[in-house]
């Protein structure tokens, strides 16, 4: 749990420093399914849990899933166009 709550306190960190420069929707959540799915794959090598595949417990296999849809969805959303905003109607009008 130490390990765990050590890791989990770096994305916290990592997150809470970045959140205001990360403007697009769903950035933050994306960079926290990353970050959370890359610290729980860490942790999970020291946790005695049965493995599945391999030397990869459940736990892991499901971090792994995390890394790659936060880190499809980072990717996306950045070659998503960003719309300019909509000038009123009556914003020439004077």
């Amino acid at each position: 749990m130490l390990y765990e709550t050590a890791l989990s306190s770096i994305v916290f960190a990592v997150l809470w420093s970045l959140r205001r420069r990360i403007t697009t929707n769903g950035q933050v959540f994306y960079l926290y399914l990353l970050l959370a799915g890359a610290s729980r794959f860490v942790v999970e090598f020291v946790r005695i849990n049965p493995r599945i595949l391999g030397e990869l417990s459940e736990a892991q296999l499901i971090a792994i899933v995390m890394m790659v849809v936060g880190t499809a969805a980072w990717y996306w959303s950045c070659k998503k166009p960003v719309l300019a905003a909509a000038t009123p109607a009556h914003a020439g009008m004077n």
